[in-house]
């Protein structure tokens, strides 16, 4: 796949601090899908040279700042060289994770997750494969919703940003009430 890259730096103006600084920001699109990151920096809007998207001025600090600058687009361009060059499809959040380093504490969670999954699947004798997700539906509604955790509890501790996300797993569990109510009745009727 062919992968369109552009980067820019911006100022913030929107954003000026208590010492009249604004935030610098870094702009990634790729494939006409952009994203936004904070740099950390900031400067006096004034000194901002929007052509050359650095701090303009020769002093030691802002030469810093500017190499700090340098160096940040390299990371991105080493970052996207690495994904290119690893095969495998990739898109602007992906980029952003590398960059921020997210991708490598989520990966390692979610291995050592996964280990321990199997692990207590081979202790408890169970033959299904154990997997994250598995392990948040079985949390959502054996262990939460079924004991009475309400929904809205249940959806901040799954992280899920809107509540109907978490109601298909309270849906789940009105089937298997129906489910367990119908072969009650059986029982009583025959």
């Amino acid at each position: 796949m062919d992968y369109k890259l552009t980067v820019h730096y911006y100022l913030r103006t929107d954003k000026i601090n208590v010492k009249e600084l604004s935030p610098i920001y870094l702009r990634i699109t790729l494939n006409g899908k952009r994203i936004d990151i904070s740099t950390s920096q900031c400067t006096i809007p004034e000194n901002w040279n929007k052509y050359s998207e650095r701090v303009k001025g020769n002093k030691e600090d802002v030469r810093i700042l500017n190499n700090y600058l340098d160096e940040l687009l390299v990371k991105v361009n080493k970052h996207f060289n690495s994904l290119v060059n690893s095969g495998n499809y990739f898109d602007v959040n992906d980029l952003k994770n590398r960059l921020t380093g997210k991708s490598i504490v989520r990966k390692t969670l979610l291995q050592v997750f996964d280990e321990n999954n199997t692990e207590i699947a081979d202790i408890c004798g169970i033959e299904k494969n154990l997997t994250c997700h598995i392990a948040r539906h079985t949390f959502a509604t054996t262990v939460t919703l079924t004991n009475g955790v309400p929904i809205k509890t249940v959806s901040k501790m799954l992280g899920h940003k809107n509540l109907q996300t978490t109601q298909i797993y309270s849906k789940v569990i009105d089937k298997k009430i129906a489910e367990d109510m119908g072969a009650l009745k059986k029982k009583m009727t025959g």
